[in-house]
């Protein structure tokens, strides 16, 4: 009878180590799984302020090159060029403002590629 006992307590501090290892183990699952997930936070920010930080560079390219090209450009049309901030339209103008033959044809293709 002792020995019976003797198992059945020993089953019993098995199953409760078992069940302690499984608490462990999904606790550590639950926490690789948030750090995970922050990880694919941190790097989508990231993402998104380089994307910005390219955004507003090629803005200030495109604003110096049209200041240099055009140095009469009036101020409304820089303010303009600001509100600019898709890349593929910012490419666009920068070639514009190096192919145009004046201010008037950058202007027009401005208005152009802002409306599309």
């Amino acid at each position: 009878a002792e020995h019976a006992r003797l198992e059945a307590e020993w089953a019993k501090q098995e199953a409760e180590r078992a069940r302690q290892e499984a608490e462990r183990a999904r606790q550590e699952a639950e926490r690789m799984e948030a750090l995970e997930a922050e990880k694919e936070r941190l790097h989508a920010a990231l993402e998104a302020r380089e994307q910005e930080t390219n955004r507003r560079e090629m803005q200030q390219t495109l604003l110096e090159a049209l200041i240099a090209r055009f140095p009469q450009a009036p101020l409304a049309l820089i303010q303009d060029l600001w509100r600019v901030t898709r890349p593929a339209q910012l490419r666009t103008l920068f070639v514009a403002v190096v192919k145009a033959s004046d201010l008037a044809e950058f202007e027009r293709i401005l208005k152009q590629t802002v409306a599309e």
